[in-house]
Parts: structure tokens; C-alpha cells; sequence
């Protein structure tokens, strides 16, 4: 899904915001101008610019304001998801601790709350994410659907006065080059067959999938995925968080197996955060988290 970003200086501060075409309503035909903004602010009310730095004691101490506004044609479910170096976390809302937090608006509404994070909690990299309508699961080839589900709403920032080296584990996962017919609008894509490059809506536990990541640029990136299912993190390859060179002016695929779910469905998502640890104010591409469609997980039940 293709989405229109657009960024607008605030004139009282000179702090930058951002503004979000949203056309992810799945029942709206009509040509009105979706938006949602959204952006963090410190304790004095200024908009902290994405990929900046963030001082570390202020996480514990001042925390953030997140600030959402939306003007759409729906009513609309969210839930917050806070990762430090790519691990959800537990996060603190009106001094109550949170794995997620969900929160609803209006179709014309505004959501505005101060996210914490207790001391002995650590990182390099802060992300914040912002799912929508996270209770919807996708049903079988419904493709309208599920190509609007891979649009994460998103916030990265540098933690600063952090003293631990941090270092990127290899990726035990094995991946091999591979030719695809047509280019990937984006650098992550979950489908059935390597070549095929068919969209996924609904899958059984236990089955066989390719995860295909690729990269446009001419020189080699790296990058960090996790897994989610029903919006908490797991582990895959015995690992929450796998870090991956991909050459330049490539793709590259491994198969992989959907885990087993304990419910009879599951919602499941990828995550790709582009130059892990290496992010910077501006570079507004790799500053994105990019989603796999949402996939609609069924339990197995046969013999």
C-alpha cells in the first residue's frame, strides 16, 4: 500500500510534525482527504524530530507526550506497542504499567498521553508503534484487505548517554539470493512460493512460508525483523530479534514455518526496521518501520 507522507513546520516552535495521508479505511470509496498526525513532544511541549536523540534519564523521569490526531471517515481502534532495540517492552501510562495499550477515537478525535519507562530499562534505540485496528483479522483472499495492513505507524529515536555497547547478534537464519520477476514496492514481503509472489491472507499453523527481503540501494544494508502474533513478540530461530545484511540491488528469501498458536486464530506480522542503530534525522525512508501483510493464522485441527 502506498502511503503519502508529508512533513509541515510548526511555526511556534520550528519543531517538525508529521502529517500521514491515511487510506487505509476499507470502506471508504470517496475521494475525501484522509489524515492522521502524530509525533512526541518533551515536557516543555516541543515536538522531538524523529531520528533525533532522546537523553536516557528522560524516559524514567520526564517520560514523552505522545500526541495522535486523526480527521478521517471512521471510527477507529489503535493499540501501542514500545520497543527498546527492537524488544516490545513494558511501558507506563497514568502510572500504570503496559505490555500494549489500546485507545479508540472519533472520526474527528485527538489522543494525547505521557509514556514512560521504568529506570533499569535500557536501550540504544527507541521505537513507538502504533497499530491500527488491531483486532481485525483478515479473511481468506480478501487482498483489498490485508495490502492495507502492512502500513505501521511509527516513531524511531536515538537513546542517548547509553554507556553498553550494543551489538548485533548474527542472524543463525539462513538466506539465499534470488531473482524475482518484478521489483517489491517494499523491502519486506511473507509469501507462500519464493517466485511467486502471491499475497498470504490466511495460513495454518505449522506451515511452510518465504520471508523475502530486499534492498534497492547500491550498497549493502542492514536491517532487524521480529515477529509478532497477537502483538507480542516471539521468538524465531530461538531469537526476538534477527539482524540481516542484504546486499545491494538485491533480494534475498529463506523459509521459514508459522508458529503454533494456542487460540483457533491469530493475527501474525513481521516487522523490518532498515539501518538498526544507525538512523538519523531526515533520512525519513530508513527512519520507517515496514509490516508484512497481516496474516489471519488458523489452528490446525486435523489429525
Amino acid at each position: 500500500m502506498k502511503k503519502i507522507i508529508a512533513i509541515i513546520i510548526i511555526l511556534m516552535s520550528c519543531f517538525i510534525f508529521i502529517l500521514l495521508q491515511d487510506n487505509t479505511d476499507l470502506n471508504d470509496t470517496t475521494p475525501n482527504l484522509n489524515v492522521i498526525s502524530y509525533g512526541i513532544t518533551n515536557s516543555n511541549n516541543e515536538i522531538i524530530d524523529t531520528g533525533s536523540e532522546i537523553e536516557s534519564n528522560i524516559l524514567y523521569k520526564e517520560g514523552v507526550n505522545l500526541l495522535f490526531s486523526q480527521e478521517i471517515s471512521e471510527e477507529r481502534d489503535y493499540k501501542i506497542l514500545c520497543l527498546l532495540d527492537y524488544r516490545v517492552v513494558d511501558f507506563i501510562i497514568d502510572e500504570k504499567i503496559y505490555k500494549s495499550y489500546d485507545f479508540s477515537l472519533p472520526k474527528k478525535g485527538e489522543f494525547k498521553k505521557n509514556i514512560k519507562f521504568e529506570k533499569n530499562q535500557k536501550g540504544k534505540e527507541l521505537s513507538i508503534i502504533i497499530i491500527r485496528k488491531p483486532y481485525i483479522m483478515v479473511d481468506k483472499d480478501d487482498i483489498n484487505r490485508a495490502i492495507k495492513t502492512d502500513d505501521i505507524i511509527n516513531l524511531r529515536y536515538k537513546i542517548k548517554s547509553v554507556k553498553e555497547e550494543y551489538k548485533k547478534n548474527k542472524c543463525d537464519i539462513k538466506f539465499e539470493k534470488i531473482k524475482l520477476n518484478k521489483d517489491l514496492e517494499f523491502d519486506l514481503f511473507v509469501t507462500k512460493e519464493d517466485k511467486d509472489l502471491k499475497i498470504i491472507t490466511t495460513a495454518s499453523e505449522n506451515t511452510d512460508y518465504f520471508l523475502i527481503l530486499g534492498n534497492k540501494e547500491q550498497k549493502n544494508k542492514s536491517v532487524a525483523f521480529i515477529v509478532l502474533l497477537d502483538w507480542e513478540q516471539i521468538k524465531i530461530n530461538d531469537k526476538y530479534v534477527n539482524f540481516v545484511d542484504v546486499p545491494k540491488k538485491s533480494y534475498i528469501y529463506s523459509k521459514l514455518k508459522f508458529p503454533q498458536i494456542k487460540k483457533e486464530e491469530s493475527n501474525f506480522q513481521i516487522l523490518l526496521f532498515p539501518k538498526p542503530y544507525e538512523i538519523k534525522e531526515k533520512d525519513y525512508k530508513d527512519l520507517n518501520v515496514y509490516g508484512s501483510t497481516r496474516i489471519h493464522l488458523l489452528k490446525n485441527n486435523t489429525p
